[in-house]
């Protein structure tokens, strides 16, 4: 079973709560738990002592005013919808949109990896490569794009191919740096600050697909 990061670091919070709780129970429970259970004890009195009428009034009354909206307001507001006509290829760029939507929200997990939307953008890059070399295959560009033998910006080599090393591979100098890293890992995921730079990388992808797109056809 996968545990995600966010997930780690709210259990460990938790974990360090309840160490907390049981290391000062006696202060919790005079100056946190007490009075709280005091308070509630007397909303609770001031409940009771309420007649039981108003609260069947007010509840009937809610109804009557739901009902009521629901039947008149929102019928008198509600806007005529004009019939349209879907163009032509509209369905098309809609599944396209939810297929890299979805691609997108699959990925979050595998940032800092080779994932399948990454592949999918490198492929849309070596198309446009053997495009504009007549003689070349999109296999043979993306082949070569992942042993970085044809000129890209580095931010986008990083981003489309990111090194991938496995645990057991791994160096006792990467293995310290790895851990010397998670937390700050943490932080960036726990603040969306890591999802916000990875869609930060498909918008400077894009963009230098359209800007050589553009310079090829000038």
């Amino acid at each position: 079973m996968k545990i995600s990061p966010r997930l780690s670091l709210l259990l460990l919070l938790v974990g360090l709560l309840l160490f907390l709780g049981i290391l000062f129970h006696s202060y919790l429970l005079d100056y946190v738990v007490m009075p709280i259970a005091t308070l509630l004890l007397y909303l609770w009195r001031i409940i009771r002592s309420v007649d039981q009428a108003v609260y069947w009034g007010i509840l009937l009354f809610s109804a009557l005013v739901y009902v009521s909206y629901q039947a008149f307001f929102r019928r008198l507001q509600r806007p005529a919808v004009p019939v349209q006509t879907q163009p032509s290829g509209f369905n098309a760029t809609l599944e396209n949109i939810r297929y890299w939507r979805t691609m997108i929200l699959v990925t979050q997990d595998e940032i800092e990896k080779p994932n399948m939307l990454k592949r999918e953008l490198g492929k849309m890059v070596a198309s446009m490569l053997a495009y504009k070399q007549s003689g070349s295959s999109t296999v043979e560009m993306y082949e070569a794009l992942k042993r970085h033998k044809i000129p890209l910006p580095e931010n986008i080599y990083a981003f489309l191919f990111p090194e991938e090393s496995s645990v057991a591979g791994r160096t006792f100098k990467q293995t310290l740096q790895a851990i010397w890293q998670s937390p700050r890992r943490w932080v960036r995921r726990w603040t969306n600050r890591e999802m916000a730079d990875y869609h930060h990388s498909i918008e400077q992808v894009i963009a230098y697909m359209e800007s050589s797109v553009t310079i090829s056809v000038r």
